[in-house]
């Protein structure tokens, strides 16, 4: 075996590009929040048997200037026992979003889906404590499927759309 050289210098390797994520998240924060706790001390004897209660869910996306958004994932906790109130809470978790070099359809996804299901882990922590600070056993509130949300969201979106639609027909 002989090494042969040409003299012709190599050609250089190409170097890898560099791709931005099509998500990145800046900087997460809370925005607002509120527990009420209106019938203590005489509901905290009732604590652990808190069992009925609803989570409501919405999202708020505001443009801060291209490529970065403001997501504002919206929560409202609202607990009882025997029909009377136990707790409230109110939370806004915002986080700073920069998007990467994607289709301009895939914008709407990346804000609505993906980001919330990046923040859902703190949001859910924080309601874990704030229960468990405010008396209660802490709650844990199970994982939020984003995707079946945006796609409710896009149905009634067109339905209103095509309503209007047959509105002025």
């Amino acid at each position: 075996m002989t090494d042969t050289d040409t003299g012709a210098p190599e050609a250089p390797t190409p170097a890898a590009t560099y791709r931005a994520p099509p998500i990145v998240i800046l900087v997460q924060y809370l925005k607002d929040l509120s527990f009420e706790n209106p019938h203590s001390p005489a509901i905290l004897s009732h604590a652990l048997e808190v069992r009925q209660g609803r989570v409501g869910v919405d999202l708020r996306i505001t443009p801060v200037g291209p490529p970065n958004f403001e997501v504002v994932l919206k929560l409202r906790v609202e607990a009882a026992h025997e029909g009377k109130a136990a707790y409230l809470l109110d939370m806004e978790y915002a986080a700073m979003v920069q998007i990467g070099e994607v289709p301009e359809d895939k914008i709407e996804p990346l804000l609505m889906i993906e980001a919330p299901r990046l923040m859902f882990p703190y949001v859910r922590a924080l309601v874990t404590q704030m229960t468990q600070e405010g008396g209660f056993a802490p709650l844990l509130v199970h994982p939020i499927d984003f995707h079946a949300l945006y796609r409710d969201h896009k149905k009634k979106a067109a339905a209103a759309q095509g309503g209007g639609a047959q509105a002025q027909a």
